[in-house]
């Protein structure tokens, strides 16, 4: 079980901080919720503990595994041209909803790598950067800020 103050990451949320572990009256049973205050957007969300695991959940990558991440993203690979976007879009999907820090690197590298993305893909592109620069604020201890730097300079 995790505690106040640990940093933890929700996917398709982003990385935050459990701020309290409160017992809430829900539909006439008593359970047990992570308050988490996430670190972009300024959002707080509730997660019951005993379904944590379940919903993915989990500690924030190490500085050495978030290296790693880094280096996902800066990856040479050739875009996927005979696959229709369609299919793109819903593997990658796939994968932004896992939560996993390298998933969600791969998306970024990915879609930075095709000529041109459509509107759904921009936006896709921008929710995996702001997730992924969520959790390596935590790991890098950056601010927002410079965590945006360093991932749009590892882009380029």
């Amino acid at each position: 079980m995790n505690k106040k103050g640990d940093k933890v990451v929700y996917p398709n949320h982003g990385a935050g901080t459990i701020a309290a572990i409160e017992e809430k009256d829900v539909f006439s049973t008593k359970s047990k919720y992570y308050i988490l205050n996430l670190s972009v957007g300024q959002l707080t969300i509730s997660v019951p503990v005993d379904k944590s695991h379940e919903l993915g959940l989990r500690n924030v990558i190490t500085k050495r595994d978030a290296g790693k991440v880094l280096k996902v993203i800066s990856q040479k690979v050739k875009a996927k041209k005979d696959v229709d976007s369609n299919e793109r879009f819903k593997e990658l999907s796939e994968k932004l909803r896992t939560g996993d820090a390298f998933e969600i690197a791969g998306v970024i590298r990915d879609l930075s790598k095709l000529e041109k993305m459509s509107t759904r893909e921009k936006r896709m592109f921008s929710k995996a950067k702001d997730l992924l620069v969520s959790e390596l604020i935590f790991s890098f201890n950056k601010t927002e800020e410079e965590m945006v730097k360093q991932v749009n300079k590892v882009l380029n």
